[in-house]
């Protein structure tokens, strides 16, 4: 698997939506194209509460700027370990439907394996009261299907997706015309050509060594 971190990138592109939802930045912009003064109470991100599924590097560097802005962030992890200096706590999958009761934030970052499929699914959703769902890992952990309702009926307030379940996202897919869904192409960690090539020179030294390469992917994990 690629040596690159997404980490950084990740937390700016799930930053950048927290940001863009709180300043709402969508209806300001709208207003300036109608000429329109509005005046509007603008909230903060301090004082609110993120829950992040997935507590490797990905998670915890969404977690590390996060909690630099005054967020308290909780995690979730299948081991329920992760970086004390981010997480508040972390807790097993099994609890999900039991926090996302009480987060602002839902910011998903695991890997898609059978364990994960549809992790975020009905039973969790339905818990949700008024949450923002963001997907920045792989589409099929979280049920799509559902997201219109679980939007229409307060479980969630505002979506943002990177992945999804069919890439690139079909044309007829409800979620493009959803003004309370913010998509972007599986942008949100970009590979780059130095990453791969350091990664696998990496690899190739190991391998000539005979030693296993620190990358190598674990076939019951999946990742």
């Amino acid at each position: 698997r690629s040596a690159e971190s997404f980490g950084g990138q990740i937390a700016e592109w799930a930053l950048a939506r927290a940001l863009a939802l709180t300043q709402q930045l969508a209806d300001v912009a709208r207003c300036q194209e109608r000429h329109e003064w509005a005046q509007r109470d603008i909230t903060m991100l301090r004082g609110t509460r993120a829950l992040v599924v997935g507590t490797g590097d990905i998670g915890t560097s969404i977690g590390r700027v996060f909690r630099a802005m005054g967020v308290d962030v909780t995690g979730v992890s299948r081991t329920a370990r992760g970086d004390p200096s981010v997480f508040s706590t972390v807790s097993l999958p099994s609890a999900l439907p039991a926090l996302v009761a009480h987060t602002d934030w839902l910011l998903v970052t695991v890997p898609f394996t059978p364990a994960t499929r549809q992790l975020i699914n009905r039973d969790v959703l339905s818990q949700c009261r008024n949450v923002v769902l963001m997907n920045a890992g792989r589409g099929a952990v979280v049920d799509e299907a559902i997201l219109p309702e679980a939007l229409d009926k307060g479980w969630l307030r505002e979506i943002a997706l990177d992945v999804f379940e069919v890439e690139p996202l079909p044309a007829t897919s409800p979620l493009w015309d959803d003004t309370r869904v913010m998509i972007s192409p599986h942008i949100s960690g970009l590979t780059t050509v130095a990453g791969v090539v350091d990664g696998f020179f990496e690899c190739l030294h190991d391998i000539e060594a005979s030693v296993s390469p620190r990358w190598t992917v674990d076939r019951e994990q999946q990742y």
